[in-house]
């Protein structure tokens, strides 16, 4: 399948191509990351500005002492750049694919133009604008008001592959307990001890570097849909 053919499938699939003028969708690139990849990274300023059509991907933010903080994931048709599309600043968070990721991209400068003279444009990436702001008012109280247990339950669904089966066991790869620690908003002992309680529970397993899902459905009651 040839680039132009993937893009028209995902203009159709999202309802993009009666939204996008026809300029900007000749324009269009695809751009492809693999898990671990950085689709953006924080204090750059964005060549591009990203529709996000196939994947998954996990933003979180650098803090003055080192850590990192998550702010929520990423799932097809989120905008990548819209922040920066119309204030002309640096990137102030991270977007790093936990999944394979595919995006179209159309250079700032370009849509910047587009904008201008259509008003079903700018309230498209308005609508968006106002959809992050409400995510953001909701992940900024999350860790001052959920328990560990549930902001790790999201998590642990939020990058899971769930198959159509609900009980079908997931593997989740941990390279960094205190990585993950530190997106959570938490200490490494404690992390610890809520991923042990969940083993002993029969909601996890936990072997090595991995993660197996046991109890699906609870622990998506668990969840509460906070990284959503």
């Amino acid at each position: 399948m040839n680039e132009q053919v993937n893009i028209s499938f995902y203009l159709n699939r999202y309802g993009l191509n009666s939204l996008l003028p026809a300029e900007v969708v000749e324009d269009l690139k695809v751009f492809r990351y693999k898990a671990g990849e950085h689709v953006v990274r924080s204090d750059e300023y964005l060549e591009y500005l990203y529709f996000f059509v196939e994947g998954k991907g996990k933003v979180y933010s650098l803090q003055e002492n080192g850590k990192s903080l998550l702010v929520r994931f990423y799932t097809p048709p989120d905008v990548i750049g819209d922040v920066e599309l119309f204030s002309d600043r640096r990137s102030v968070c991270n977007l790093q694919a936990i999944s394979e990721v595919t995006c179209l991209a159309i250079e700032m400068k370009k849509m910047q133009l587009a904008c201008r003279n259509n008003p079903s444009l700018l309230e498209y990436f308005c609508r968006s604008l106002s959809g992050k702001l409400q995510n953001f008012n909701i992940s900024s109280a999350i860790n001052l008001t959920y328990p560990l247990e549930n902001r790790l339950a999201s998590y642990l669904i939020a990058i899971s592959e769930k198959g159509e089966d609900e009980t079908t066991v997931d593997r989740i790869y941990t390279d960094n307990l205190t990585e993950l620690a530190d997106l959570l908003g938490t200490s490494y002992r404690h992390l610890t001890r809520t991923i042990r309680d969940f083993t002993e529970r029969g909601i996890i397993e936990k072997k090595n570097r991995r993660i197996e899902i046991r109890d699906y459905r609870r622990l998506k009651e668990m969840a509460r849909e906070i990284y959503t």
